[in-house]
């Protein structure tokens, strides 16, 4: 039962993002520019420092912009491949809303968890753009389960502090 509830949902989750990612280009200015950090920062091979048009870019944090690099790298610097770092980073909170849930309620429950998640229109609608928001509530999400979860083994707790780190680099 479980791999199938998991599947369904890696299904949705798939189905409706990665079909989304193909419907529009870049749309404004902190999307095309946020892509635009990424792909520079794979041309000038600089990781730490963060360039916009030829410009240093340090409003925020490196986390979005290293993880757009590493899809542009594989990719292409195209609109899918940015977009690909949001269908990981929703994926990764459908699976977590469905581990707090399965362990609190069942399986039941964290299927509909993790649906409502994927179906809400705030997911759908704030991951268009090419901005942190679902990366630092992927990252915020993943240390509240650590700490939940560091109760029973210490790799939660090394885990809860990994997520803490992400969430201040998203």
């Amino acid at each position: 039962m479980r791999n199938v509830t998991l599947l369904i949902l890696l299904t949705f989750v798939l189905g409706v993002y990665l079909t989304a990612c193909f419907g529009t280009g870049l749309l404004d200015d902190a999307d095309s520019g946020h892509a635009e950090v990424s792909k520079e920062m794979l041309e000038r091979d600089n990781w730490v420092t963060l360039y916009m048009n030829g410009i240093r870019f340090l409003e925020k944090s490196p986390l979005l912009f290293w993880m757009g690099a590493i899809s542009f790298q594989y990719l292409g610097a195209t609109e899918v491949a940015a977009r690909l770092v949001h269908v990981f980073c929703i994926l990764g909170c459908v699976l977590l809303c469905y581990a707090f849930a399965s362990t609190l309620a069942g399986i039941r429950a964290a299927f509909y968890a993790g649906l409502i998640f994927a179906a809400g229109w705030g997911v759908f609608l704030f991951t268009r753009v090419f901005i942190p928001d679902i990366l630092v509530t992927l990252t915020i999400a993943l240390a509240m389960y650590s700490f939940w979860r560091s109760r029973q083994s210490l790799i939660w707790a090394y885990c809860f502090w990994a997520a803490l780190a992400a969430a201040v680099l998203s």
